[in-house]
């Protein structure tokens, strides 16, 4: 036999994607390199003298799913008979797939059903059995299983690998294969992911931070202390005064991995007792409730089970769908993004979303229009308010709604969101009614909002978008005003205010436009040394993006096309990173129902407004109408961007968060 594959049963193809809402059904996961059965024959440590034990401790971290390392063909069958309530999936590295070690995945049969599974070899040549890649000094796999839960239908990718022991660069590109090649072709971003494995390296090596890019690491987003020693990798050598993680995890990277003596035995050269080099990594919306390292020695000997340690960490995932295992809105009108968490589905029409990042917090303002029969769009007085709702999980759970506005002679409709001069959130709110005004509200803890302005412009705008704080103007407000049908009374500028929010004042760019020549829903970003940067949506289809700079700090301006023509009337959001210098540009393009990207050079994109890159799609709408999705905003929250936004029917709309990496944490270069 030249497989793994044990006890597997029958295959179901699920056609399933995920709901990134947390759950409460728990799960235990973990990685265990048993150390290969050759290495220590005739010792202390052989395999025959240790196994049981092995397996006994295996027993008692009663784990669900567990990825091995190192185990060889016998050291397979051992532990398939010792521990029959596991089934196996792996395949062995050698190219007659027979021979040498195995990184399989162990799962309890009672609990999951494999749908499909495989092993892929750490190499240029991915598909071809025993080969090795750039320079390591053995062949080096990954083994998946995509495994859907028994007791709650819950459907994810489980994978595990062992990382080559000489070559780094053998090292980055196999977890580059594996984080940005395999795992996500094999999820698709329709499930969560777990990635466990001895990586041999220190989380500081280049490696395990691509990893960490696209990935969190199970250790630091526990929501209790972890338990049991810092160091992984024992290497055989007995400790009685073991360093604990939790006291090494708070301190800085550097520090609870620097070596403190060069020469000597590797596991010796650690301040915290050895190097930690066994991961678990998991994807964006799974909880970590506990976190442990499992130091357990055999009876009555100071000796271990294996050369390292084990690593187990409870999860939650989240929950299955329903339908059949399509995501749909919460009346069944409309399928959902796959990728996309929802933020508010409740029945009516729920649109319009503003996202802003603060501190590790999401918050999300929306409007929704629950009047029947409903008409998308239409603003209803009394029956369209605004709403808000915080995040503390990057976009995997929202709170419950506070109202923002909701005035019975009005309808009421978010605008603009961003941070103040003190980085408390502010958002506008465009009143609708008898009467006409945009009020502005601050809150810093998504539960209770103060408003804080009211104001009437002349011209009154349409729209007062994102608040900006902007070098040597205060906080500044793009904002646009006139008839989207109409030639000649259309103008777009700014809302200035030097008093942080509580009285602004009104400058006008461009006035009396056509259509053809209006720039509607701006989004600004400030690039530093007076160079502001705006791109704002055409009208009616008549051209591509705008573009308009200022090099002087908003005294003078310049108006351009962009090539960006995939748009339909879709709203721009600008993120822009200072550290790295790109600006990523996000949009919906309508019609066509894709969430898209556009990334630049900042500094090149300022003087070349038609040179954006080709878009990346990011995920797709299933709207029947043009108009019933799209206006996207986005925010950057850590090494990631949240993109708010909604898709649905006339009647009843949702207000979904697709997170992706931002283009600094991809590691993306743009001209």
């Amino acid at each position: 036999m030249n497989k793994l594959f044990m006890a597997i049963g029958g295959l179901a193809a699920l056609a399933t994607a995920f709901a990134p809402l947390c759950a409460d059904a728990e799960m235990r996961v973990g990685s265990y390199n048993i150390r290969y059965g050759r290495g220590d024959a005739g010792t202390e440590n052989a395999w025959e003298g240790r196994r049981a034990d092995l397996a006994a401790l295996m027993g008692r971290m009663a784990l669900d799913v567990v990825g091995l390392q190192e185990v060889e063909p016998d050291q397979a069958a051992y532990l398939t008979n010792a521990l029959p309530q596991y089934a196996m999936v792996g395949e062995f590295r050698n190219a007659d797939r027979a021979s040498g070690e195995a990184s399989p995945v162990m799962y309890l049969r009672s609990r999951f059903r494999l749908e499909k599974g495989g092993t892929f070899w750490l190499s240029e040549t991915p598909d071809v059995p025993g080969s090795k890649g750039w320079g390591a000094a053995c062949p080096r796999v990954c083994t998946w299983a995509v495994l859907v839960d028994l007791e709650d239908g819950v459907r994810f990718c489980f994978a595990n690998t062992h990382t080559d022991h000489m070559s780094k660069l053998a090292r980055r590109e196999g977890m580059r294969l594996v984080v940005e090649g395999r795992l996500r072709e094999i999820a698709s971003g329709a499930m969560p992911v777990l990635l466990v494995g001895d990586h041999n390296c220190l989380e500081t090596e280049e490696a395990a931070q691509i990893a960490a890019r696209h990935m969190k690491n199970a250790l630091y987003i526990s929501e209790t202390t972890p338990s049991g020693p810092w160091r992984t990798l024992n290497c055989w050598i007995w400790s009685d005064d073991e360093v604990p993680c939790a006291e090494a995890w708070r301190r800085p990277a550097e520090e609870r991995n620097a070596p403190v003596a060069k020469g000597g035995h590797f596991a010796r050269r650690f301040a915290f007792g050895g190097p930690r080099i066994d991961y678990i990594y998991v994807s964006d919306g799974i909880r970590v409730k506990s976190y442990a390292t499992y130091p357990d020695a055999r009876p009555g000997v100071k000796l271990y089970p294996s050369d390292h340690f084990p690593v187990a960490a409870t999860v939650c995932l989240p929950p299955a769908p329903a339908n059949g295992g399509v995501r749909m809105s919460a009346v069944g009108d409309c399928r959902l993004p796959a990728r996309a968490h929802v933020v508010s589905g409740v029945p009516g029409y729920n649109s319009w979303p503003m996202i802003q990042s603060f501190g590790d917090w999401l918050f999300c303002a929306y409007s929704r229009d629950s009047a029947r029969p409903a008409n998308g769009h239409t603003i209803h007085p009394g029956s369209r308010d605004s709403y808000l709702r915080r995040s503390p999980d990057g976009g995997c759970t929202w709170s419950d709604e506070t109202v923002v506005a909701n005035d019975p002679l009005a309808g009421e409709v978010n605008e603009g969101i961003g941070l103040d001069e003190t980085g408390a959130v502010v958002l506008w709110v465009r009143c609708l009614g008898g009467d006409r005004r945009h009020e502005l509200y601050r809150t810093i803890d998504g539960r209770s909002v103060e408003k804080v302005a009211v104001v009437r412009p002349d011209p009154f705008p349409m729209q007062v978008m994102d608040p900006v704080r902007v070098e040597g103007l205060g906080l500044v407000s793009p904002w646009f005003a006139g008839n989207y049908r109409k030639d000649g009374s259309n103008s777009w500028g700014l809302l200035v205010s030097t008093d942080n929010g509580r009285t602004w004042s009104q400058r006008v760019i461009e006035k009396d436009l056509s259509v053809k020549e209006w720039v509607t829903e701006p989004s600004l970003v400030d690039l530093g040394g007076g160079r502001l940067l705006f791109v704002g949506r055409c009208e009616q289809g008549l051209g591509t993006q705008f573009q308009v700079t200022s090099a002087d700090g908003g005294k003078t301006w310049k108006k351009s096309r962009t090539n960006i023509g995939d748009v339909r009337e879709s709203t721009p959001s600008l993120v822009y990173d200072a550290k790295s210098g790109l600006v990523a540009n996000y949009y919906y393009h309508r019609g066509a129902r894709k969430l898209k990207r556009r990334v630049a050079d900042a500094d090149f994109i300022f003087d070349h407004p038609d040179r954006w890159p080709e878009p990346e799609v990011l995920d797709e709408g299933f709207e029947q109408r043009a108009h019933d999705a799209g206006n996207v905003k986005a925010t950057r929250l850590g090494d990631k961007d949240c993109c708010a936004w909604y898709t649905g029917t006339q009647s009843n709309a949702t207000v979904v968060v697709t997170v992706v990496p931002s283009p600094s944490a991809a590691g993306e270069m743009r001209p």
